[in-house]
């Protein structure tokens, strides 16, 4: 399990992390599996979707994963008003 201030992620495969999640988001308490993010991550890198949109509410999360990418200088965060962060992948990496 990881948790941060606003997110907490759980193993999958758990079962009370269905009615957990439902709970905690009803509270505004984000919770994304790595799974989940890596998914998003593969989708964006095969040119599957163009761009991602991260709720601030995701954001900690998401950066821990794409962090530990390999390519991970080659995603361009773009910050957005009200906190959300629209990620891309460019094809040369940025500096």
């Amino acid at each position: 399990i990881w948790v941060s201030a606003r997110s907490i992620i759980v193993p999958a495969g758990e079962r009370w992390y269905i009615d957990f999640r439902e709970k905690a988001e009803k509270r505004g308490v984000c919770l994304l599996l790595p799974e989940e993010i890596s998914e998003r991550i593969n989708q964006i890198r095969t040119g599957e979707v163009k761009e991602f949109r991260v709720q601030k509410e995701h954001f900690l999360a998401f950066r821990a994963v794409l962090s530990k990418q390999e390519d991970f200088k080659h995603f361009r965060g773009i910050a957005q008003q009200g906190g959300d962060v629209v990620f891309q992948y460019l094809e040369q990496p940025r500096s």
